[in-house]
């Protein structure tokens, strides 16, 4: 005799964990506006030369003239997903708020990884190389000590150009943080531990806020040698990192379309991140020994 059981869709939809913003929380725009336009000019001006003054002379030095130069920062990251989604496919499927359920979930797995690999990658090109440290690696694996002190030589190489520890915000790659981490010894306070951010490996080290990022947001420096960046370390103050003029969360679900019957979700993500010209060297990096090409 056939037995037949009976089948049920569940009301509850297995989107993927979100992924938090490892970039944006950290930094802002630092007071540049790009309100009703597309390019903001910064302006600034180079510093002037001391002269020995000369007591005995009627031009005891040599008077220069101020001049200033202008850094144009256009917003180029201007990024889109239009779905339409089919009424009967809404009708037919037991899910609450179906079109805003699938927005977000795109939001979180999609938009957001996206923006903060470029924005990234973006002050980690815009660093001055003079302050890179370099790790060299062991049969492909990072040193068993001294990790410590090559994180603690990028902040020094940085604060040296005028950055300040409380200002300052290390991206530190996943396999890096883990390594560093064993690296140190445990005092029995949680002192910089209870400040860590994303669950991750590390809150504070020597004073500067670390920020556990997956390997995979650092991009390789050269296509030639393929170098890891492993840390970015900058001070807030060197980085703009522009309020969306469109952001994903404001997405539209339009309800009318001509010749469809269903509904269109659009989600735009139209913003934009770069570094002051007078602050690049306010940035640094720990990376993979070697000449990049």
């Amino acid at each position: 005799m056939a037995q037949n059981y009976g089948t049920r869709t569940d009301g509850l939809m297995d989107t993927p964990l979100a992924l938090k913003s490892v970039f944006a929380p950290y930094v802002g725009d630092n007071g540049y506006k790009w309100t009703g336009v597309a390019t903001v000019q910064v302006i600034s001006t180079p510093n002037g030369t001391l002269s020995d003054y000369t007591e005995t002379s009627t031009s005891p030095v040599t008077v220069g003239l101020v001049g200033n130069n202008l850094q144009s920062l256009t917003l180029a990251y201007n990024k889109a997903m239009f779905q339409r989604i089919q009424k009967t496919l809404i009708q037919d499927t037991p899910v609450a708020n179906f079109a805003a359920q699938w927005a977000k979930q795109q939001i979180n797995s999609v938009f957001i990884p996206a923006h903060d690999v470029y924005s990234i990658n973006k002050v980690e090109a815009g660093r001055d190389v003079a302050n890179d440290v370099t790790v060299t690696l062991s049969s492909g694996a990072l040193p068993s000590s001294g990790l410590s002190a090559l994180f603690g030589q990028a902040f020094i190489n940085i604060h040296a150009k005028g950055a300040d520890v409380n200002e300052t915000v290390a991206w530190v790659a996943d396999s890096y943080a883990n390594a560093l981490a064993d690296q140190i010894t445990f005092t029995g306070s949680d002192a910089g531990y209870n400040q860590a951010h994303n669950s991750a490996f590390l809150g504070k080290h020597k004073g500067v806020m670390c920020v556990a990022v997956p390997d995979s947001y650092f991009t390789k420096l050269g296509a030639t040698s393929q170098l890891s960046v492993y840390v970015l370390m900058a001070d807030k103050r060197a980085i703009v990192n522009v309020t969306p003029k469109m952001s994903p969360s404001d997405y539209v679900v339009l309800t009318t379309m001509s010749g469809f019957s269903g509904v269109e979700v659009q989600i735009r993500d139209r913003s934009d991140t770069f570094i002051l010209t007078n602050k690049a060297s306010n940035i640094a990096v720990v990376r993979q020994s070697g000449t990049i090409s």
